[in-house]
Order: C-alpha cells, then sequence, then structure tokens
C-alpha cells in the first residue's frame, strides 16, 4: 500500500489531497529520473495506468518523492516559512500546481493527463520559490551581473576589482569585484568550454566603398592595432578575429545600406582552439529538477541564457558602444587572461549570438593580424573574396504606445 493519511500528514510533503490509491509503472513517467526511481525502488504489480505487469510506485510515494526533488526550488504554501502574513499586504510570487508542472516540462505527461490531474489534486496549494524574499542563486548572479554593468561603465573602469563592499550587502549579494570570478566559476561549472578543431570553418566580411577591392588576407582578417576600433569584446587598440558561423551572419553583421559593398572570406581554424561557448543553441540542456546528479547546473545555465541574451543586445539610437561595450570587453579580457579550462589551459575565444541575424552564431578569436600571418598561422583563408552590395536593405517599423 501507498502512505496512509497518519504517515502522509506526519511526513509533511505538503499535499492537501490524499492520491487515489493507483500505482504507475517507469514505461508511464516520461522524466527519466522519476522513471528510474521507480525501477530501483518499486515492486512488481501491474500499472493502473498501461495496465502492464512492470516495477510500479504508488501515486502517493511518487508525489511525496517529487515533492522532495521540486523542495530544492520551490514549496508548497502549506511548507513554506517564507509566506507572508496578511498585515504585510503583499502578494508573493507563487505558481499553480498545472502551472508548476508545465513549466518542469511535463513530467508526469500532458498536464491534463490522469497522472498530472492526479498531482494537481494532491496538491491544491499555490507553490512558492524558495527564496522568494532572499533571492535565488540565479537572481544574485543576475543581480551581480546588472551592478557590475553598471558600475564598469559609469562609475569606476579600471579599479573596480578593488572598491569595497557596500555597507548594506548581504552575504549572498555579489559585488562588482566579485562578478568576473562568478563568471569564471560558472563557465567551470556548466563546462561550456567547447573544442573548436583543427578543419572548423569560419566566415569573415569587411565593408567598403564600391571603389575598393580587397582580396589577401591581412586585407580580410584582423585589423592592425592602429586602425582596430570599438568592438563589442574589445576595446580600441587591441585587434581581435571577429567572424560568423556562416555567410549570411557574416554579411548581417556588417549592417550594410543600400549601395555598399562588401567582401567576404572563408577562413579555416589550424590548431585547436578552446572556445566560451555561449551560443544558446549550443549549450547544455537545462537539467530536470529532477535530475539529482546535475540540477545544481539549473541556476548557473539560467544565468548564461541570460547573459548571452545581453551580450548579443544590438547597438540602438541613443547607445554609445564606447560606453555600452565595456562590460563585455571587461568579461572578454578576464577571460583571456584568467580563466583556464580543467586541464589549466588558455581560452582562445568566445562564441555568441548574433546581434543582426537570429539564429546566427559570431566567433571572436583573441588573436590580432599575427593570428593570419606567417608560415603557420592559427587561421587560414580557404576560399573568398567573395564581393556583394547592399541592395533593398529596408527597416521595418512597428507602432508602438506612448
Amino acid at each position: 500500500m501507498g502512505v496512509d493519511d497518519d504517515w502522509l500528514e506526519a511526513a509533511g510533503y505538503g499535499m492537501t489531497g490524499i492520491p487515489e490509491l493507483a500505482k504507475v509503472c517507469p514505461d508511464c513517467l516520461p522524466d527519466p529520473h522519476l522513471s528510474d526511481w521507480v525501477v530501483e525502488s518499486g515492486r512488481a504489480a501491474k500499472c493502473d495506468v498501461c495496465g502492464r505487469a512492470n516495477k510500479v510506485a504508488w501515486f502517493s510515494d511518487l508525489f511525496a518523492e517529487m515533492q522532495q526533488r521540486i523542495a530544492a526550488e520551490l514549496l508548497p504554501f502549506s511548507m513554506s516559512d517564507e509566506v507572508p502574513g496578511a498585515e504585510w499586504e503583499i502578494d508573493p510570487p507563487t505558481v499553480g500546481t498545472a502551472e508548476l508542472l508545465d513549466d518542469l516540462g511535463e513530467p508526469l505527461g500532458p498536464v491534463d493527463s490522469a497522472l498530472s490531474a492526479a498531482f494537481c489534486a494532491a496538491f491544491e496549494d499555490n507553490w512558492i520559490p524558495v527564496g522568494a524574499w532572499a533571492g535565488t542563486l540565479e537572481d544574485w548572479l543576475n543581480e551581480g551581473w546588472d551592478r557590475f554593468a553598471e558600475t564598469v561603465k559609469t562609475t569606476t573602469r579600471f579599479v573596480f576589482a578593488h572598491t569595497p563592499r557596500e555597507r548594506w550587502m548581504r552575504d549572498v549579494d555579489i559585488a562588482p569585484g566579485e562578478m568576473l570570478a562568478r563568471i569564471g566559476e560558472v563557465i567551470r561549472t556548466t563546462d561550456i568550454v567547447t573544442p573548436h578543431g583543427n578543419g572548423i570553418e569560419l566566415f569573415r566580411g569587411r565593408k567598403h566603398h564600391p571603389a575598393e577591392t580587397y582580396s589577401t588576407p591581412a586585407e580580410l582578417g584582423p585589423p592592425p592595432v592602429s586602425k582596430a576600433g570599438n568592438q563589442r569584446m574589445s576595446p580600441p587598440g587591441i585587434s581581435f578575429f571577429y567572424a560568423a558561423a556562416d555567410d549570411e551572419t557574416a554579411l548581417a553583421e556588417l549592417r550594410g545600406v543600400d549601395g555598399e559593398y562588401a567582401t567576404t572570406a572563408t577562413w579555416m581554424v589550424n590548431r585547436l582552439c578552446r572556445v566560451v561557448d555561449l551560443d544558446p543553441a549550443r549549450m547544455p540542456d537545462m537539467p530536470s529538477i529532477f535530475d539529482l546528479g546535475r540540477r545544481h547546473l539549473r541556476a548557473p545555465l539560467a544565468f548564461l541564457l541570460r547573459f548571452a541574451e545581453e551580450i548579443a543586445k544590438p547597438v540602438r539610437a541613443g547607445d554609445d558602444p564606447a560606453v555600452d561595450y565595456v562590460p563585455t570587453q571587461v568579461v572578454a579580457e578576464y577571460i583571456r587572461h584568467i580563466v583556464r579550462t580543467s586541464t589549466n589551459d588558455p581560452i582562445d575565444g568566445i562564441r555568441y549570438p548574433s546581434a543582426a541575424r537570429r539564429g546566427g552564431a559570431n566567433v571572436v578569436l583573441f588573436v590580432g593580424p599575427e593570428g593570419v600571418a606567417g608560415a603557420t598561422p592559427l587561421l587560414r583563408m580557404t576560399s573568398g573574396p567573395r564581393r556583394f552590395e547592399a541592395v533593398d536593405t529596408t527597416t521595418v517599423w512597428e507602432p508602438r504606445s506612448l
């Protein structure tokens, strides 16, 4: 039998209703981690969901196990000590059980399935985040990044690492001087340093006047330091190799207007490069909250997804790249000089989402003109040049409320 009323109440799983006396087998559970739990903990019997003989668990036991795992991030109202009293006149952030199951990827199947409906009936209370008021690790990382970005843009740019913590900060708050180390920790924890090995192709373009022609690696590669301008990952005077994962993205990043010309070329990486990969399409999948071995990565990965969005923001009217690029320039410099792989190798570059083409990706490698010169360059131009003219470039304006 499953848990009885007295045991359920004493255990304090936050159920407001007693699940029906029914059993479920691992084959009926979409979430592999819950399925594995039934295999490990269940007993042989007939599944009441599919009718087949298998290892099974009582609904009540399964729901209790699920609540324990969900408790890493959310608790039922009846179990949380963060529900404000009526005198506070504050509505805390909450989520209903059906919405919770949807947010967690429908671990019991569609929300309107019998198993999901039974879970919703067992937990009629809303759920409140753990850390609803103090914040969560994801909150602290996001707030730390916002604080860091504002500091290096408007307050101090070169000695921020030595500025003291504000007196109002809690132990969990991340000061600007601590943020780079936390980003390095997140990079190592989530294992997003990927190899860009020998033979990988990259695409780079250069915009120019119609009367000009460029064809050599020196002309189509990184500029000399005397002509290196302000870029998303590098300040003036520091030359990096900026490229895209495909020709279309390379052209989109040039943002041509009618009549302008551009020349692109294909480049091949000639040795193994280690790249911090912030391309959302290539990041590790978000672990299930029921995955006890990897769920600690949920908050760092959520932060990285938001961080990637920040990096990919296009420059808008009124923005000043000399100021707005400073946070990412500082992060790139930290990654280049301080962050190391698990084998203590340096990082060679960053892959990040394109701000100009949805779904596109850019790569910056921390080399200047020397990276495309000499007998054994890091990058070799393998095809091109390809010449283009910008035509029919239009901006679509959509109405917005005042």
